[in-house]
């Protein structure tokens, strides 16, 4: 997108005017150059020009929001992995919804905070809320960097969302897995159940994403693929489905391993996982956790209550890879566990070793408590 060419032009009143048109809109747009010198003029047209081209906002006061996201989606979105694309589109798609908003200088830390009350009146969770709000900030900390706003409308991130329960359900032991396999007998029809069975194990003993697991080939083309060329097996994750827009390779857990191993070499092509019963092609995200979740209630496994409404949550998708991370925990440091469950920030993946470590050193304090107590004669003795 190229610059446009500023012209000044003669009108009726005191000074002349700087013309051109909008890059983004093609509206014609004008101001006045604020002096009748010719000169003077060509040099403020001159100066506009280079604002336009260099990015720096001219007109601060006209400009709105739909033009902002425009530029955004334009210029900055497609630098982003496609599920944080998603993500920013989410945002600013609620935000529009119930803010509705025109003119940047309309979007204050008042209007923040009145969109924030808006979302608590419609339910939605703390840290739904957050999420939200981050991406907003994202949006206008990069619209200060390219002149487009003065600054940051202040943003209070909600204090909940900080202090809120670490994880929503809980992890699941193997007798708890095993129940959930059982369960599949009763919910899907016969034909059904092995491929179903097949990719709760994958799921078990993976740690991957309800997403990445439905997206996992054996073929090296895939978006996510299994890689069994090399010495150890990796997975490869090409960087249009990283948020870091970056290719990826990653260590699997060898359980997982064993697993892949169970399908022949002749059948391994195509999607890794194919849980039957779906109508269409491919089984579909919501489909696949409703029905996951439909085995934990079958199996009767709660692992969450609602401590205000009484409700109970039964297992889910969500679990297993909870189950996964606090089962690595125990092996292995946090960075290399941080590796492993690709996790974008460090403070994420120390949540799994909350409780761990106070066990330890609750063992360690007994066993030092208890050695003093042996070596300690007795007057009987």
């Amino acid at each position: 997108m190229s610059a446009p060419k500023v012209k000044v032009v003669k009108v009726q009143g005191k000074y002349l005017v700087l013309r051109w048109q909008d890059p983004l809109t093609g509206q014609v747009r004008q101001r006045s150059a604020k002096t009748s010198d010719q000169a003077e003029a060509t040099k403020a047209a001159n100066k506009l020009e280079s604002d336009l081209w260099a990015g720096r906002n001219v007109d601060r006061y006209k400009m709105t929001w739909k033009e902002l996201r425009e530029r955004y989606e334009t210029e900055k979105l497609p630098s982003l992995a496609k599920k944080s694309q998603e993500g920013y589109k989410t945002s600013m798609n609620v935000f529009e919804t119930r803010m509705r908003p025109h003119k940047l200088i309309d979007i204050t830390s008042i209007r923040l905070s009145e969109f924030q009350t808006r979302m608590r009146r419609d339910k939605l969770s703390e840290r739904t809320i957050a999420s939200y709000l981050r991406h907003l900030k994202a949006i206008f900390n990069w619209a200060v960097s390219m002149g487009i706003m003065d600054e940051t409308p202040r943003i209070q991130m909600p204090k909940r969302a900080k202090g809120s329960k670490v994880m929503k359900g809980r992890p699941i032991s193997d007798a708890e897995f095993q129940d959930m396999l059982e369960a599949v007998d009763e919910v899907v029809k016969p034909e059904h159940v092995e491929s179903w069975k097949h990719y709760l194990e994958g799921m078990w003993w993976s740690g991957l994403r309800l997403s990445e697991s439905l997206l996992l080939s054996w073929e090296s083309h895939g978006a996510l693929s299994i890689d069994l060329t090399g010495t150890w097996p990796l997975l490869r994750i090409d960087a249009e489905f990283e948020k870091g827009n970056q290719d990826r390779v990653c260590a699997l857990a060898p359980e997982f391993v064993e697993v892949l191993l169970k399908t022949p070499k002749r059948q391994r092509k195509g999607f890794v996982f194919d849980p039957l019963g779906y109508l269409c092609e491919r089984p579909r995200v919501d489909w696949v956790s409703k029905m996951i979740s439909e085995f934990g209630r079958t199996a009767g496994i709660v692992v969450n209550v609602d401590r205000r409404t009484g409700k109970k949550k039964f297992a889910s998708i969500h679990d297993f890879r909870r189950s996964f991370g606090e089962r690595w925990s125990k092996r292995l440091l946090p960075q290399q566990l941080r590796e492993l469950m690709r996790h974008e920030s460090i403070e994420t993946t120390l949540k799994f070793y909350v409780g761990i470590d106070a066990q330890r050193t609750a063992e360690l304090l007994w066993n030092v408590v208890e050695a003093e107590r042996l070596s300690i004669p007795t007057e009987q003795s």
